[in-house]
């Protein structure tokens, strides 16, 4: 059987004012296909601030928005 799926190496954007176009990134990926997708890399998120070790608490809304972006794919 020749199964057919894709693979995305992402590295996310490093700057707290940019994170929300790692998220767009992925949701547009996303709709892209509608094969098995593995995504995998340097996404430079946290899902909740307590993962944080050091460093500013991340904004609310960028966590939020990560998530759901997770949920989706």
């Amino acid at each position: 059987m020749n199964s057919v799926w894709r693979f995305t190496g992402v590295y996310g954007f490093p700057e707290t004012r940019n994170k929300l176009k790692t998220c767009d990134l992925i949701a547009d990926l996303h709709l892209q296909s509608d094969c098995p997708w593995l995504i995998g890399g340097d996404l430079n998120e946290i899902l909740f601030n307590f993962e944080n070790k050091g460093g500013l608490m991340k904004p609310q809304i960028v966590l939020e928005a990560f998530r759901m972006n997770i949920r989706r794919v």
